[in-house]
């Protein structure tokens, strides 16, 4: 994945940049996602066939290979916002114009591939009117080249539906579209601990979810419509177990471990190559993105560059209903 820097922000979930304007913007950590998302909005429309994800059986190398070349990979999966894909639109002149739906699909695509990866579910487009207001906070964030969840009405270019597409979104500066995405599953900076941009695109009851670019930013609207967790899904891992792509190894090298409602306060988490225990850092948790979560660091010199590697993942006392629990899994990390 094309990793850049990122900071998430705490009212949605958001990448951060701080530049000057009229200087390039530089990418940055994500800052800080949302806390608690607003009222239901209405039921999503039916999804759009070019950005569903065929689920993905991570115990077969061939299948993770063949979805990564041909979902994850490919001038149509990794299209970044120029004048063709991005009309009537100028930022001088506060107009956030709008993308195509090639740039739509390839943006809602991204998303569902790394739910699937993951063995979750496809998000699809949201009908609450989000992605245009996640347009408006794109172009906030352009007009005055930074990063908020609650830009105030002195801001350039600012409009109510701009405010709320800020407070309800993942913000990214410096990047747009499916880069924007692999970017918030980095969720590198030292904002980003808790990971929480990741945690809301991995949030396994999410229905729906929106998007809204202008060159260069990116708003990922992640409070839309939620339904029944999917069933069989006991846990969220990230890189998740089976066979993962060395490519998508997190740079920020922060692995996480989510269940719903459970108690990591006294968990612990060792990592085995080889036999060998791997010296990881477990980071405080954070509670209040999507599910609870334990987030660790591998070293730097944690994964090989080259060939097949199977690492061993156990977590354990996890807390859930009052008992105690252990979960033991293998992520495969292979070069497809």
């Amino acid at each position: 994945m094309p990793h850049a820097r990122l900071t998430l922000l705490i009212a949605a979930l958001t990448v951060l940049l701080v530049a000057c304007p009229g200087n390039p913007v530089t990418p940055e950590p994500p800052g800080t996602p949302p806390v608690s998302p607003p009222p239901q909005p209405p039921a999503p429309p039916p999804p759009t066939s070019s950005a569903i994800v065929a689920p993905i059986d991570t115990q077969n190398r061939a299948a993770v290979a063949t979805a990564f070349n041909t979902v994850y990979s490919g001038a149509e999966n990794t299209l970044s916002l120029t004048d063709a894909d991005w009309s009537v639109g100028d930022i001088a002149a506060c107009k956030a114009g709008t993308t195509s739906s090639a740039f739509k699909n390839a943006t809602l695509r991204r998303v569902n591939f790394y739910r699937a990866l993951a063995g979750l579910p496809n998000v699809t487009w949201s009908s609450s009117g989000s992605g245009a207001a996640d347009a408006q906070a794109a172009l906030l964030m352009a007009a005055n080249s930074r990063l908020s969840h609650a830009p105030g009405t002195d801001w350039r270019c600012y409009t109510a539906a701009g405010k709320a597409g800020a407070g309800s979104s993942n913000l990214a500066g410096g990047m747009d579209g499916p880069e924007a995405i692999d970017a918030y599953m980095d969720d590198g900076g030292g904002n980003n601990a808790p990971v929480g941009h990741r945690r809301w695109i991995l949030h396994p009851p999410r229905l729906e979810m929106a998007s809204g670019d202008v060159p260069g930013w990116n708003a990922l609207y992640v409070f839309g419509k939620t339904g029944a967790r999917p069933s069989g899904v006991n846990f969220v891992a990230y890189p998740s177990p089976g066979f993962f792509p060395r490519d998508l190894l997190p740079r920020s090298r922060r692995w996480s471990f989510s269940v719903p409602n459970a108690n990591f306060s006294g968990a612990t988490v060792n990592v085995t190559l080889g036999g060998a225990a791997l010296a990881v850092t477990t980071l405080p948790v954070q509670n209040g993105y999507g599910d609870h979560t334990l987030v660790w660091e591998l070293p730097r010199s944690g994964v090989p560059a080259t060939g097949d590697v199977a690492l061993e993942v156990r977590v354990g006392n996890v807390v859930v209903g009052g008992s105690a629990q252990t979960y033991a899994y293998t992520t495969r990390v292979f070069s497809p």
